[in-house]
C-alpha cells in the first residue's frame, strides 16, 4: 500500500496496480515523492510517471 498526497485531495492509501520498472525500485521508500497524475473522476486511480521520476533521480532529461 502507498499513501497518496496530492493537492486538492484528501490523503488516501492505494495499492500499486502497475509493475514498477527495475530502475524505479530504488525510488520506493517511506517519504518518497514521485511525479504522478490523479485521474479526476477516480481518486483511487493514480499514474506514476516512472520515466520522469527516474530522470529526476539521475538528473537526465525525461524522454
Amino acid at each position: 500500500m502507498s499513501t497518496i498526497l496530492c493537492d486538492g485531495h484528501q490523503p488516501h492509501q492505494t495499492q500499486m496496480g502497475n509493475q514498477v520498472p527495475p530502475s524505479g525500485l530504488p525510488l520506493l521508500y517511506p517519504g518518497s515523492n514521485l511525479p504522478a497524475e490523479v485521474r479526476s473522476r477516480e481518486q483511487e486511480e493514480v499514474i506514476i510517471d516512472w520515466y520522469a521520476a527516474v530522470a529526476a533521480a539521475t538528473r537526465q532529461p525525461a524522454t
